[in-house]
């Protein structure tokens, strides 16, 4: 059975989060629940979360709007994240079936100074081709052999005129369907990083069906 273990402790300050200014990346790991606020910063590493070969990820769930409710019902979302050495770049192709119409929306990422704080763009489509969209994997969890990342919690941030205007936040997992327990406990952890003023807005969480899916 696939299990969940995040060690959690009380912080004695922890950052409080709102609709009028974007976390920033230091601000989310400061609101680490296990104590480790430089985990990411410091061991954050690219060969594992998007390696040359590639690694498929299942977004067991997730709120975005770009995603709910721009599409109803959707289901069978993936990512699949690749370490592009010729632009020193992330490729993600993301994958999201929307009422029978599967679409591939290609996302990049680019580097910042930052470790594990990333800029996001969507190649091919309206808007700035570079970097301009705030990323931050708040978390990760290596798996059990030590070559890859078991799950991923990302979130995603943009302001406009002095209040925050996009709010995504996703749960990856290299595994496929690993039950409503891993999936309630991962949205927990989430929750202990702060994120629940986003989690609880708008259409709140989505719980992604992973059955009957190509892949």
């Amino acid at each position: 059975m696939v299990t969940f273990l995040i060690a959690q402790t009380v912080l004695l300050t922890q950052a409080v989060f709102n609709y009028t200014k974007c976390p920033s990346s230091y601000e989310l790991w400061q609101n680490n629940p296990t104590g480790d606020v430089s985990k990411v910063p410091r061991t954050f590493n690219v060969s594992k979360f998007a390696p040359q070969d590639g690694a498929m990820y299942y977004e067991l769930a997730f709120h975005d709007w770009t995603q709910k409710p721009s599409c109803p019902s959707p289901k069978c979302v993936t990512s699949f994240k690749q370490y592009d050495t010729q632009r020193n770049q992330i490729n993600d192709t993301f994958t999201l079936d929307c009422e029978g119409l599967a679409f591939h929306p290609a996302l990049r990422f680019e580097f910042t100074n930052i470790t594990g704080s990333l800029l996001g763009w969507w190649e091919g489509k309206i808007g700035p081709q570079h970097g301009w969209i705030p990323d931050t994997v708040v978390d990760f969890k290596i798996s059990e052999d030590g070559s890859r990342y078991e799950w991923v919690l990302e979130l995603q941030c943009v302001e406009e005129l002095g209040h925050v205007d996009f709010v995504g936040i996703n749960f990856y997992s290299s595994f496929k369907d690993p039950g409503m327990q891993y999936i309630n406990t991962f949205v927990d952890h989430a929750r202990a990083f702060g994120l629940g003023v986003y989690l609880d807005h708008g259409e709140g969480v989505t719980i992604v069906n992973q059955t009957d899916c190509a892949k």
